[in-house]
């Protein structure tokens, strides 16, 4: 029986020790703020990066994300030529690559399937802002991307009762032990 005792609270601890709950909801965010000017036909290109907001490449899963980019009129006078600039914001696949509309201060473009393998397997995203007519500036451009960090795993309430009453019950056990 005391054989028996000690094996059932062996399991409890191990069982106890063994579950923690394996992702946790995170959001991740990178900002690029630059006053860059973009000539007619002209492009800039740059990357966000994640990892530095505590995001890990291959461990982490970013199941979606916004690009939110500003471009303002640069007031340069290349703008008599045309009536309004034009700009092309492209970004890994097709999905998301989009005409920029100057009529809002910041844009939002949606998550491509590329963009997304390119953020979980390097915590990156490429972006090229191509000038189709006019030219005017870039001002900021912020990546957010929502998932799962699996990174930090977190002990659930229930393991913890298990492993304290494996605790106990061999602390029980060892004090009966010893008393005779």
């Amino acid at each position: 029986m005391k054989k028996l005792l000690g094996i059932l609270c062996a399991i409890l601890l191990i069982a106890g020790t063994a579950g923690i709950a394996g992702a946790a909801p995170c959001t991740w965010t990178d900002t690029v703020d630059e006053d860059v000017y973009v000539a007619l036909f002209g492009s800039y290109s740059y990357t966000h990066d994640i990892t530095d907001d505590g995001f890990v490449p291959l461990v982490d899963l970013a199941t979606d994300y916004v690009l939110t980019i500003g471009l303002y009129d640069d007031n340069r006078g290349m703008d008599e030529w045309f009536f309004a600039e034009f700009a092309f914001v492209d970004q890994p696949g097709l999905l998301g690559d989009e005409s920029y509309s100057f009529a809002y201060e910041n844009q939002d473009f949606g998550a491509s399937i590329l963009g997304l393998v390119q953020i979980n397997l390097f915590g990156t995203l490429d972006v090229t802002i191509q000038s189709l007519g006019g030219d005017f500036c870039f001002g900021q451009s912020v990546l957010t991307a929502c998932g799962e960090s699996n990174s930090a795993p977190v002990p659930e309430p229930a393991s913890m009762v298990l492993l304290g009453t494996g605790l106990l019950g061999l602390a029980g056990y060892g004090r009966k032990k010893f008393k005779r």
